[in-house]
């Protein structure tokens, strides 16, 4: 049984290879009467335009991503991280105003004067 399955489809693809040699390359379909037909050209064209693929791929999916994002443009997700930015730049004008300069030129001192103790400790 397996043998005569094993045979079957062998034999089938040969067929199928010499069916497609002979529609397409010895007499192509296109060169007799019933392949100038207009629903013979259509299948052609669908089929050598790739079955369609792209046409159905932006009627399923691209536009209804482009819907949803319409629809979902101003969500709750986006006002609850635009109100983080927007108490980030309120706190940056609170705490720049308290800014004098002189607390820099305090950390420098504090710096500096805690790598002369660290080096000072480290030698003695």
């Amino acid at each position: 049984m397996e043998l005569a399955s094993r045979i079957i489809a062998g034999a089938l693809t040969l067929l199928g290879i010499y069916l497609a040699y002979v529609c397409c390359l010895w007499k192509p379909l296109h060169a007799s009467p019933v392949g100038r037909a207009a629903p013979v050209r259509a299948v052609q064209k669908f089929l050598f335009g790739g079955w369609g693929f792209d046409w159905l791929y932006h009627q399923l999916f691209v536009r209804l991503f482009l819907w949803i994002a319409r629809i979902n443009k101003g969500d709750f997700i986006d006002s609850l991280y635009s109100g983080m930015a927007a108490l980030c730049r309120v706190r940056h004008f609170v705490f720049r105003s308290t800014e004098s300069g002189r607390m820099r030129t305090l950390a420098v001192g504090l710096t500096v004067g805690s790598l002369i103790l660290i080096a000072l400790a480290i030698l003695l």
